[in-house]
């Protein structure tokens, strides 16, 4: 039933568990296995609005954290809970922006630009729900196949993502990804439909799960293990604080305008200029080979020592 944010969200401890040289597949499958279930939820949930009502798909939706809770739980007992004693989250999120302003600037420019990304995409995304109600006049059935399309765009883009990484620099990818992804947003203000709109949303949703993917690896390669979790803590922080604040904005505009269209052109026209900014930076210019040779040697900072494997 629910939706997934874009485009932050990544696993934090593939690089400790997988090989280097398939950070870039296990990235990929960890995003197809999310939002392949996550295809499922709007048509679900449409039709579980049209034919019981909302209060009905409300308790199904609880229903599924439910279910997700009990599937964690023995994960987290099996492995144990790594924890240091007398840290608070503070001094976690102070490790993380430490490295983040004095380590590799390109792990920054990766939580920047898609800090960017985020408040684009989110013009949209904030107000979809109402567009497609209020301008479309679609039902709820509608409105989940539109979702549905947003879920395998997810997916394409993830198997994308994995391949690309293949032949071409992760930088390379991300630009490509994102410029990609304003395109899409700009199909939106002519798409008319259904079928239409999710098809912009597909590629919207497949340009982000690519950049997702080259994102994910680029950070897990440049972040020394023992700060991987705190540094792409800190990495989300900073990628999600422009969502309230699209929101907001959306909200406003909507309100005093009535025209979400300029929203999809700055929408649009806004990834772009991220993918063209992007590309002149070291992100844009980075290369796999180079990521590898460079975590291969690396080593803890004196006196920390990485946690232990509780394998």
């Amino acid at each position: 039933m629910r939706r997934s944010p874009l485009p932050a969200r990544v696993p934090l401890d593939g690089a400790s568990l997988v090989p280097v040289e398939r950070l870039p597949q296990a990235n990929a499958r960890f995003h197809i296995g999310e939002h392949a279930v996550n295809m499922a939820g709007p048509v679900i949930g449409g039709a579980l609005v049209v034919g019981l009502g909302h209060q009905a798909a409300i308790y199904v939706d609880a229903g599924t954290f439910l279910l997700s809770a009990l599937l964690i739980w023995p994960v987290r007992v099996a492995r144990g809970a790594l924890t240091k004693r007398g840290r608070s989250m503070l001094t976690d999120v102070r490790e993380g922006l430490s490295f983040l302003l004095r380590g590799d600037k390109v792990v920054l420019t990766t939580a920047l630009a898609i800090a960017a990304c985020n408040f684009g995409v989110w013009l949209l995304l904030a107000g979809l729900v109402y567009y497609l109600s209020s301008y479309h006049g679609f039902t709820p059935g509608e409105i989940g196949v539109v979702y549905a399309f947003q879920g395998a765009g997810a997916v394409i883009g993830a198997w994308l993502g994995s391949r690309l990484l293949r032949r071409y620099p992760p930088g390379q990818v991300i630009c490509w990804a994102v410029a990609a992804g304003g395109l899409s947003m700009l199909a939106m203000i002519v798409a008319r439909g259904p079928v239409p709109i999710g098809l912009a949303w597909l590629g919207q949703f497949a340009a982000a799960g690519t950049s997702i993917v080259a994102v994910a690896t680029v950070r897990q390669l440049l972040v020394p293990d023992h700060l991987l979790g705190r540094v792409l803590g800190t990495t989300r922080m900073i990628a999600f604080l422009s969502i309230p604040l699209a929101s907001l904005a959306t909200g406003v505009f909507e309100s005093e305008t009535r025209n979400a269209y300029a929203l999809m052109v700055v929408a649009g026209v806004g990834w772009l200029a991220i993918a063209a900014v992007v590309a002149y930076t070291p992100l844009g210019r980075l290369s796999l080979p180079d990521l590898r040779d460079g975590r291969e040697g690396r080593s803890a900072p004196p006196g920390e020592s990485p946690p232990p494997d509780p394998r």
